[in-house]
């Protein structure tokens, strides 16, 4: 478990500049592995096709503190739900559709809307694998809040800056509001109160 969270909690320029040096395309230990099995590894960072799966790789090595809300939640379900069911005659398959997607829905819920919201704030990624806040290659590393963190603090267009922070809140509160109306026909709370 200590294995799965310490990514997680290891964040900030210190991470992001460990990311740069094991996905640099000619000494990188990730082109490195690649090369040993054969495959000629991307440019992870100087090539805009591929920024954004190298972000999402970067991103999938900190998955630690949902998977530990998930393996808290399995761990929660009690094993009296699966006895009955095997006795009914439920295969493996139906138990795991019949109970513990149900019974996980809450976290899968909590973990969908926390990374719709965390989707929504990458800066620091964008801002510092392009070195310096310009997006490059070819504006691929141009997020949302890179761009507004340009607008603000070097073109000092502070009212258009504010004007598109109060949009990207609008833009959050929406989909989060539309999740939680959506999360009624498939969130299932063991106490029953689907209704709030």
């Amino acid at each position: 478990r200590t294995i799965y969270y310490l990514p997680s909690i290891m964040v900030g320029v210190g991470t992001y500049f460990l990311w740069m040096l094991l996905l640099d395309p000619a000494n990188g230990l990730v082109n490195t592995i690649l090369k040993f099995v054969g495959i000629t590894g991307p440019g992870w960072l100087t090539d805009p096709n591929w920024t954004k799966p190298a972000i999402i790789l970067m991103h999938l090595w900190g998955l630690g503190g949902q998977m530990l809300l998930y393996l808290a939640r399995l761990q929660s379900i009690p094993a009296e739900y699966y006895e009955a069911a095997s006795i009914d005659g439920a295969s493996g398959f139906k138990r795991f559709t019949k109970i513990t997607v149900p019974l996980l829905s809450p976290i899968i819920f909590y973990n969908l809307t926390i990374g719709i919201i965390g989707a929504f704030q990458i800066f620091q990624e964008g801002y510092i694998f392009s070195g310096d806040g310009t997006g490059n290659p070819a504006g691929s590393l141009l997020f949302y809040n890179v761009h507004l963190w340009n607008q603000a603090f070097k073109n000092f267009k502070t009212g258009y800056a504010n004007a598109m922070c109060w949009f990207l809140f609008a833009i959050i509160m929406i989909l989060t509001l539309f999740n939680q109306k959506g999360s009624k026909k498939w969130v299932y709370y063991e106490e029953g109160d689907n209704d709030d």
